[in-house]
């Protein structure tokens, strides 16, 4: 792994300052997702999209994230969500359990393929 791809240090350097705007087009997400289903939210950050379709009425919300320190600050500022830490590049979750799953502003994040 180049350096550079190495975003680890970086986002936990960050953990407690930065915060996440991105609009959740929560109509259009309804319009394809039930609030039933299961959902995987990949590179969830601290949990501001997982909450905000808490909010919306999804209940089964799973967050995972490479970042140690994002995910405890998710669980101070949002203890009831499912947030994790991902321990490695594989999704440790069998095929087949979620229904959705969510990248949201995640690829901007992997600078080489």
């Amino acid at each position: 792994m180049r350096a550079i791809d190495n975003q680890f240090e970086y986002w936990d350097s960050v953990s407690s300052s930065k915060t996440f705007t991105h609009p959740v087009d929560i109509d259009r997400f309804h319009s394809v997702v039930s609030p039933q289903a299961n959902i995987l939210d990949f590179g969830c950050g601290y949990g501001r999209t997982c909450e905000e379709l808490y909010r919306f009425g999804f209940q089964n919300i799973v967050g995972v994230d490479s970042s140690q320190m994002m995910i405890e600050r998710g669980h101070k500022e949002y203890p009831h969500l499912n947030l994790q830490t991902l321990e490695s590049n594989n999704i440790p979750y069998d095929s087949n359990i979620f229904d959705a799953i969510i990248l949201f502003a995640v690829l901007t994040c992997i600078p080489t393929d």
